[in-house]
């Protein structure tokens, strides 16, 4: 999919500097963008078991011109350009493949190895059960290092290395079995058919209300629901078919991320991660409203009932707009003052 949007962006280019020629316009750079994370792990057809949320990371050194477009295409295709992905690290080694190369566009994607180095070291436990699957499927490439004998600069290991594939060849077991289950599939089908996640497994995607302890489960073995289950009950309870008993945890994350407070972690996926999906699922933008009270004089409350009566709403639709309309009396830049 992405290799289509290169071709798009690369025609993008290609007419906006055929425009600027007649112009005589400054032309758009030739530019090369990195896709990074779980991304560059689809589109690279890695032979894992993947899902991925729509955001897409990338190293860039584009035009704002040409990363806006990029932005659009994605968009067009229920993908979001994440605005931080030039903020993950990734391994100086890094090599990249190339996916694409146009007049002006050239899309390349980092390198398996390297992408599950930063996964490692920078979100392990969200990235667990992808990690327990590469290390379970190479093994018998452990088994091999534990024939070489440590020496100098040797660094030591909790594990030997063929007691580290054993116990990851036995904890991959487990997850296969909890994938297989259609119990998963309904969830991740559900999550594939809102446009939440996107994976390389066979699910058949739907719309149909799932239970919350379901997702609670598979999130086990693909924590990304994890990552978006505080947001959707906040923002689209109607997701879940039942959601009266929350878990602890998973109550007190919601109550934060309505705060606005990104302190309070879930299953091990920070606060921030979980508060970036607030405005981007349920109604797009939006965020949650607050709680606020206030005391009112029987003369005010008698003037609220009486606007809304005439208004035909509600009295915090009342409260509301007012609030905007005053907002836009006193806070509106001031007008220039006339030399007349």
């Amino acid at each position: 999919m992405l290799i289509e949007v290169a071709e798009r962006l690369d025609a993008f280019v290609a007419e906006r500097n055929l425009e600027a020629r007649g112009g005589g316009w400054l032309a758009l750079r030739a530019c090369v963008i990195r896709l990074l994370g779980q991304t560059a792990l689809l589109e690279a057809n890695v032979p894992l078991t993947l899902a991925a949320t729509n955001d897409v990371d990338v190293y860039a050194d584009y035009d704002f011109a040409i990363e806006r477009e990029f932005r659009r295409l994605l968009a067009a295709r229920g993908r979001e350009l994440d605005s931080l992905g030039s903020e993950i690290w990734m391994p100086a080694e890094t090599e990249y493949s190339t996916l694409f190369v146009g007049h002006f566009i050239t899309l390349l994607v980092a390198d398996a190895a390297s992408v599950l180095v930063s996964k490692a070291l920078k979100a392990a436990r969200k990235n667990r059960p992808l990690l327990t699957e590469y290390l379970a499927r190479v093994a018998a490439l452990l088994a091999a290092c534990a024939e070489v004998s440590g020496g100098s600069g040797a660094v030591p290991m909790k594990y030997r290395a063929t007691e580290l594939a054993a116990r990851a060849k036995a904890r991959f077991a487990l997850i296969a079995r909890r994938r297989e289950s259609p119990r998963y599939g309904r969830v991740l089908g559900r999550f594939v058919g809102a446009g939440l996640l996107s994976t390389n497994q066979k699910v058949v995607p739907h719309r149909a209300a799932i239970q919350l302890a379901d997702a609670l489960w598979a999130g086990e073995v693909e924590p990304r629901i994890f990552e978006l289950l505080p947001a959707l009950l906040i923002k689209k309870p109607s997701f879940f078919k039942e959601r009266a008993a929350l878990p602890d945890d998973l109550s007190r994350a919601g109550r934060a991320l309505r705060r606005g407070d990104t302190s309070v972690d879930f299953r091990g996926i920070p606060g921030k991660d979980l508060a970036r999906w607030v405005p981007r699922v349920g109604r797009a933008g939006t965020l949650p409203s607050r709680l606020r009270c206030f005391r009112l004089t029987a003369d005010d409350s008698r003037l609220l009932s009486q606007l809304s009566l005439e208004l035909g709403a509600t009295e915090v639709d009342v409260l509301r707009r007012g609030l905007r309309e005053l907002a836009a009396a006193l806070l509106a830049e001031p007008k220039p003052r006339s030399n007349h």
